[in-house]
Order: C-alpha cells, then structure tokens, then sequence
C-alpha cells in the first residue's frame, strides 16, 4: 500500500510536471488551432464569401452585356425602352454588390484589383451611353452596330482581364492564407516537439520508479503525440490502462479519430468531392461548424458557378449568331464601306468595296486609305475632323459629296463619299460609304445636254412671242386690242415662268446648280420683293408688308438671288389664296454663333389655309393641296418643291403651319455668315425720333423695326388724332420729335389738315411730315410745299430711300432746300432720267421672229441696229463696220456663235476689243461658263 501510494505520488507529481508541460503543449496548440480557424475564416469570409459576390457580379455583368446586343437589334422603341431600364437597374445592382466586396475584402492590393474592375465596368457603361444607346436614340443604327462590332471586342476584353486580375489576387491571398497557416502550423509543430521532449525526458526520470506498463503506454502516447505534430495522422495507441492513463490514452485515440476525419473532409474538398459532411462534435466544436458551413456554401457556390456558366455559355453563343447575321446584312450591302483610323489605316473593307475598287480586303486591311484615292491631297480631306469639315463646308456625316477613287488595275473613277467619324475613347475611326457613280454622272450629262436643247427650244419661240407683245403693246391700239395684248404677255410670261421652274427643277436634280455667296441686306431682299408683288397686292385689295427684326445685322453674306426666288414664290402663292386682308413677310434670327446668323424667314398669310392632310403633300414636284386648286388657281405645283430644294442647297430647312380657312404660314430658316466687308452706313440717323401713324398694325410694327433698327427712337400711333396728342405729349416732356411718318391711304387721315394743325402749334410746329402714299393714286398727288410736308414717299418705300430721305432732310435748315439739292447731295435719292447714249449695235440671229424682237427694242431705246442670220455675216459686217457692241445667237447653223466669237478675238488681235453679249435660250450653269470662255462679255 505505501509503495503504491509512493507511486501514486510520484506518479502524481510527474503527472502534474507533465501536465504543465502538456498544458503548456496544449494551449500553444489551442492558440495554433485557433490561428488557423482565423485563417480559415478569413479565407472563407474574404475568399468564398468574395467569391460568391464576384459569382453574382458577373451573374448582372453578362446579363447587362446581353441586354446591350438585345437592346441593339430591338424594332420596337417599348422594347428598346424596357432593354435601357433594365440595364441601368443591372447598373445599380452591380454597384451594391461592388460595395458588398469592396466591405468584404481585407487586404488592400484585393481592394485596388476590384477599384480596378469598378473603372473597368465605368469605362464600359460610358461608351454603351455615348456609343450605342445615343447613337440609336438619335435613329443611326449603322453607326451604333458598327460602333459595337469596333468596340465591343476590345471592351470586353478589358472587362475580363480586370475580372480575372481579381479572381487572381483571391488566389494570391488564399495562397498567403495557406503559407501563413503552414508557417502557423511549422511553428505549433517545433514547440509541441520541443514540449514533448521535455515532457518524454521527464517521463523517463519517472519512468525509473514506475512500473513498465505505465512506461510503455506513456511512450505510446507520446509517439502518437509526436506523429500528430509531425502531420501523420496514421497513429495508433495499443496499450490497455486503467485510471487516469486509461483516460489520456482514450482521449489521445478521440484526437487521433477526429484529426483522421477532418483530414478526410478537407482532403475531398481538395479534390472536389463536396459529397462528404463534417459532424461536429458538439456546439462547441467550431473547426467542426466551420467545415460544415464552409462544405454548404462551396456547394452552393459550385451550383451558382455552374449556372452562370451555363447561361454565359448560352448568352455567348446568341451573341455569336447576331453578330454573324450582322457580318451578313454589312457584306450584303450595295454601297462599299470602309473603315479607317485617324492615321489613315484600312482596318475594314467589305465586299461591296472589293466589288467597286478590284481588290481584295486581305490585301488593303492594314494600308493607306490614300491607296484608294486617285489624288493624294484628298487624303487631308478625309482624315480631317468632322468638326472641321462642317465648318468648311467640305464632307461632312450625311453628305454626298464627289471625289475620285483608284481602282486596282490603275483606272480612276467619279465616286460619292459618306464621311463620318465615331469615337473610340481616344481614338477616331472614320467610316466612308462608297457609292461608284460613273453611270450616273452619265446620265446627269445627258440630261443636262437634253434639258440645255430643251431649254432652247421652248425659250426661242417664247422669247419672240413676248417679246413682239411688248413691242405691240408700244405701239397705238384701240383699248380691247390692248387688253387682248396684255393678256397675251401675261399668258406668254406665265408659262415662261413654268419652262424655268422646269429649268430649275432640271438643274437641281443634275447638280448643276451653283450658289452664289456675296454680301446682301435682308432688308433690301425683303424691299426687293414686297416692291415687285405690291402691285398686285395692291389690284387684290390686300396689304403687303415686309418685317425685319431690328436684331438681324444689316448685312450678311448668301446668295440673295436665290433667296428672293424663294420668297417671292411664297409670297406670290400667298397672295394667290387670299382673297381679304393681309400677307406679312418677316425675317428674325433663329440661331447665331460669333461667325454665322440662321435667319428664320415666314411668309403669314390670312386666305383661305390648307388642310394637315394636305400640308403633307406639298412641297413634292407637281403637287398642289388637291386637284381643285389647280382647276381654281392655277399653277403646276412646281414652285414649292423648287423653294425646298434650294432652301437645302443652301443649308436650311422649310415648313408650313396651317388650318383650312385659317391662313398659312410658310416659313424656312437658311443659315447666313456675317459679313466682314460690307460697307458701313453713312448717313447717320440714329439721334432722331419718330412717330408713326398707320392703321394696319402690320404696316407700323414694319416701320418701326426698320427705324428701330437704325439706331432711332420711335413710337406707332393707329390714326393722325393720336399722332397729335403724341406729339404734343413729346414736347410736353422735353423730347419732341423730329419726324412724323404718315400713312397717305389711311381713310382718316387728311394730310393737308394735320400739317395744317402741327404748323399752327409752335412746340410741336419744328416736327417734320413725311406722308407715304401708293403710287399713282390720284387723290394723294399733293405738292408737298402746298400740303405743308416735308416729302411724300411711295409706297412700297424701300429702306434705302427712306433712311436716306430722314438723313437728308433733317440735314438741311428747310424742306425746300433739300428738294432743291437732294439730286446733288444724296445719290440714293437722285430722281433724274440718265438718258441712254446711241449706238450701233450688231445683231448676229439666225431667227427671223428673234431678230425682229431685238431690233425693235434696241431701235426703242434709241439705238442703230443692223442685223445679219450667220456667223460668216457677222464677220462681214464687223470687217466694214464699227459697232459699240455685238448681240450673239449661240446656236447657229454652219458657224455658231462660239466660232464667230473665237474668229472675231483673234482678227483684233489685242486691238479694240468690241463687247460681245451672248444671246441664248439656254440656261444651264455651264452654258454661261461656255459662252464667257469663249470671250463674249456677258450673257443674257
């Protein structure tokens, strides 16, 4: 019993040295397990819970991506509506789970990979918005599908490299995890050796006083001990023991069964058998719960990853198959296409191209486009900005125009080009549509030679016919032989005027049409036609007004011929479908930039309006509102399709807002640049005030923008009462007027009265009248002395005439004066006839009606006139004679007007050279260009 209890006690007392030692070895391995259960959930919250996020960001990223190519091709705008939402919800979605990761990740090299992958996706959404979402909101789908097929490839690419970048760093780190774990477990490992050992060493000083059973199953346990710390899990423990060995050596057989299964667990993981489960021991086992858990969302994960997979596999293969029918419909089209970058490099050329220029895309893709072109200076043309081609006027996105290509074999060709450019980021890449027309410009030629033979045909006996009615109309006739003559002029003129809507329309569509740039007033167009169509205003009982806004500038740059064309064909058809009140013809500024003003010009009209169905057809060639109007009014509804296209040729646009019985408004908008070299007004007025009485609203708000616009004051009045009272009213308050305008056709208003009533007044008897009358109205020819007035101004008054009138008489001390002197002092209002100089004129016709037609008018304005049928005549008659000018028929058997024209500058021979003025029937732009070439002076 003592020797027992002597063993007990020192067994006692080596057991309680080597559980220190084991407590020690315990809590340094309790602290290492713990360390690696850190490690663990670390690597799972930061590595599969990242995962798992990253697994639903790429889940919305290649739905988004789908719904971009599906959103491309969609028909339908709701369709196309739902695609945009629903991306920009993908859009918000993905940045709550960026922000999920952004939390979830621990290590700051793992927050910069996944702020990469955000700029990525930022960089993507920027060009989806710019490049194809407005591009086909704006209704260019080519330029959105060729935007894609450019871009999307590359984009992608960078969106997967920052994705994988991502995926890479979560290896690294799990990598870190495990190396940190290994170094953890080397560590737990050395020390627990190094703790064994004391403790075996111990246990052998005890082991001499102990009885070789408790030796043996200490030594057992101790190698199963140290096979544990050296990672072989194969350990196994025989010895049987009662009491507190038995306990240690069942405990040690627990640890070894539970490392053996864990063991088990983590090797199927490793090798992607997630089939096996881990069984905690009890709710306290947390390496236990951590497997398990860890087993559940690896397996939830897997199935997620394999989903999306599946469905990327899926969408991928969608996207192969639009993109193969898009390759089709782009290799299917009629028109070449070629694409190339800002260095001029081919990078795409499709079969319609290789049809056109002979060569095969392998073999340019990659080489100048200069390769293409038939003159290398139209390389800088091309490979210019966009931007920069609007501003020059030069190809710009929409336009067509000519250059000449280089085909394969050397041969050259006229060629339409459609410039326009995307952006890439950085990087522009400009797409040309290429259009061969040798054969149009063919048949252009022949239609111009076919319209120019027209043209003469018709113009020549037109020309006589009007011409011999003017000449009837000169001479003494009884008054229904004057009506039936004037009637025959007016129908002779009408349908002239039909053959050169029929020229213009010709022109247009042969592109033979040029536009002239030079400086002009607004203001003296819109003079130019209100004074040509007032008279027959005037005969329809209605009032004619022209109004130019005070802020457009005096002076622009355009082609005022054109732009008077229009107008007055708008005005005249407005004039034309009102029977009772008024037409306005306005001009404001719609739009300016510092180098260019959008003048919008409307024509308003009060008649009889037009109908929506039938706003739609106008404008077309040969079109009216509806066949009545034709059988009513007249006309071939030539004249608007004529005004639409050359308010185009000029830039702008043109429109119409109308109701059935409601008047009409035409208007159209043509952009002008401001001009640098017209010359300054020099007859200042802008320190004076006027009043302006007039009963037509209209008729004063035109006068007073006019005045305004000179720099003037100026207030209206309706009748000459209240021009009175305002008068009075001014120099009441210290600021009379200098000037009354008054409206002679008011029925109100009696001029000799109202002057009598101002000069009897001394505050207001300084003020000046000017009484605006129609001409020839005889109730209004007063003397202005007489009526006490200052002057008396037609009406229509041009602008010109009436700012030079206030300047010059306000000029002078009284009225009379500047009558006395205003043909010295004002050009602008010199009213004498010059009487035209006699010549001898040489008539060269071939056209016995046309001879008879220029002869008479020339020996009416007081000329001598010989005349002769051929060009071999001409030579003849100049050889003997001495003529002040030649009149030249172009188109004349035997010897043409060209030839006798070359032969007459060659037998003077730098010696007098006599005016040669080209008279044809012809009146295409090139036949004015052939005729002065050939060394006439000027052409009619």
């Amino acid at each position: 019993m003592n020797v027992s209890l002597g063993i007990r006690a020192k067994l006692l007392v080596g057991f309680v040295a080597i559980a220190l030692f084991t407590g020690v070895l315990g809590s340094y391995a309790v602290a290492g397990m713990e360390h690696l259960n850190d490690g663990q959930r670390i690597m799972y919250g930061d590595i599969f819970g990242g995962t798992h996020l990253l697994a639903m960001w790429l889940d919305d990223a290649w739905e988004a991506r789908a719904n971009l190519w599906r959103y491309l091709l969609a028909d339908d705008p709701a369709e196309r509506d739902d695609l945009r939402a629903h991306m920009l919800a993908t859009d918000a979605h993905l940045g709550q789970v960026t922000a999920e990761m952004d939390q979830a990740d621990t290590d700051r090299e793992d927050v910069e990979t996944l702020a990469e992958l955000i700029r990525v996706w930022k960089e993507y959404a920027v060009w989806r918005d710019r490049s194809i979402i407005a591009a086909v909101e704006a209704g260019d789908r080519p330029a959105a599908l060729a935007a894609y097929r450019a871009d999307a490839a590359q984009i992608s690419a960078g969106l997967d490299q920052a994705i994988d970048a991502f995926m890479n760093k979560k290896r690294v780190i799990g990598s870190t995890l495990g190396a940190s774990a290994e170094q953890t477990y080397q560590l737990t490992r050395s020390v627990a050796i190094a703790l064994s050992i004391t403790a075996v060493a111990m246990g052998l000083c005890i082991g001499l006083f102990l009885s070789a059973s408790v030796a043996g199953a200490i030594r057992q346990v101790a190698s199963a001990a140290r096979g544990l710390a050296a990672g072989d899990l194969n350990q196994q423990i025989r010895v049987r023991a009662q009491g507190e060995i038995g306990q240690m050596v069942a405990a040690m057989r627990e640890m070894i069964a539970y490392q053996q299964d864990m063991a088990a667990v983590a090797n199927a993981i490793a090798q992607g058998d997630l089939t096996r489960d881990a069984h905690p021991k009890s709710e306290r086992d947390v390496l236990g719960i951590a497997f398990k858990r860890m087993i559940a969302n690896l397996r939830q994960l897997v199935g997620q990853l394999e989903e999306t997979v599946r469905r990327a596999t899926q969408l991928a293969m969608i996207a192969e198959d639009r993109e193969a029918r898009m390759r089709a419909v782009m290799d299917s089209v009629a028109e070449g296409i070629v694409t190339f970058d800002e260095g001029g490099t081919i990078e795409s050329f499709n079969p319609a191209a290789e049809h056109i220029f002979g060569y095969r895309a392998a073999d340019v893709v990659g080489r100048g486009v200069v390769l293409l072109l038939s003159k290398p200076e139209q390389l800088a043309l091309l490979l210019r900005p966009s931007s920069e081609k609007a501003g020059t006027g030069d190809m710009v996105a929409g336009a067509r125009p000519e250059a000449f290509g280089r085909r394969a074999d050397g041969t050259t060709f006229p060629m339409e080009l459609a410039v326009s450019d995307v952006r890439l980021g950085a990087q522009r890449l400009s797409i040309v549509a290429v259009r061969d027309v040798t054969e149009k410009r063919a048949v252009g030629q022949m239609k111009s030679a076919f319209v120019s033979m027209v043209s003469h045909e018709l113009r020549t006996p037109m020309n006589g016919v009007i011409g011999m009615t003017q000449l009837l109309l000169g001479t003494r006739l009884e008054p229904r032989q004057r009506e039936y003559a004037d009637a025959l002029r007016r129908s002779g003129e009408g349908l002239l005027g039909i053959i050169n809507d029929i020229l213009d329309i010709s022109k247009i569509e042969a592109g033979r049409l040029e536009l002239d740039t030079l400086d002009l007033s607004v203001g003296e167009v819109m003079d130019d036609v209100v004074g040509l169509l007032s008279q027959q205003a005037r005969g329809r009982g209605l009032l004619l007004v022209g109004l130019v806004d005070s802020a457009v500038p005096e002076w622009l740059r355009g082609d005022p011929g054109r732009l008077r064309q229009v107008l007055v064909n708008l005005v005249g058809n407005a004039l034309k479908f009102t029977h009772t009140g008024e037409v306005v013809v306005s001009a404001h500024i719609a739009a300016q930039t510092p180098g260019a003003v959008d003048v919008r010009f409307e024509v308003a009209d009060t008649g009889i309006g037009i109908s929506e169905a039938a706003c739609r057809r106008l404008f077309r060639p040969f079109t009216q509102a509806d066949g009545s109007m034709t059988r009513m009014y007249g006309g071939t509804g030539l004249g608007l399709s004529i005004c639409k296209q050359l308010v185009e040729l000029m830039g702008g646009e043109i429109g119409v807002e109308s109701q059935a019985g409601r008047g009409s408004t035409f208007w159209f908008t043509v952009p002008l640049a401001r001009s640098r070299t017209a010359p300054a007004p020099t007859l200042g007025v802008d320190a004076l005030r006027v009043v302006i009485a007039d009963e037509h609203v209209a008729s004063r708000q035109a006068l007073q923008a006019r005045v305004c616009a000179w720099g003037m004051a100026a207030a209206d009045v309706e009748d000459g009462a209240q021009a009175l009272s305002e008068l009075r009213a001014a120099a009441a308050r210290g600021k009379p007027y200098h000037w009354a305008i008054l409206d002679g056709d008011a029925s109100d208003l009696d001029a000799r009265e109202l002057a009598r009533m101002i000069r009897s007044e001394p505050t207001i008897a300084a003020t000046r009248l000017l009484l605006l009358t129609s001409a020839g109205d005889g109730e209004h020819d007063l003397d202005a002395d007489t009526a006490g007035l200052a002057t008396i101004l037609p009406k229509p008054v041009r602008g010109t005439k009436l700012r030079a009138t206030l300047a010059g008489v306000t000029a002078f001390n009284a009225p009379s004066d500047f009558r006395l002197q205003q043909h010295k002092a004002l050009p602008g209002l010199q009213t004498q006839a010059v009487q035209p100089r006699s010549a001898a004129v040489l008539i060269v016709e071939d056209n016995e009606l046309n001879r008879e037609v220029a002869s008479g008018m020339l020996e009416q304005l007081g000329h001598r006139v010989d005349v002769v049928g051929s060009g071999r005549e001409a030579l003849a008659a100049l050889g003997t004679s001495r003529y002040g000018a030649v009149l030249m028929d172009c188109q004349m058997p035997e010897m043409d007007g060209f030839q006798t024209t070359a032969e007459i500058r060659r037998r003077e021979a730098g010696a007098r050279r006599t005016p040669i003025i080209a008279m044809t029937a012809s009146a295409m732009q090139g036949d004015r260009d052939r005729c002065l070439g050939s060394g006439m002076d000027d052409y009619i």
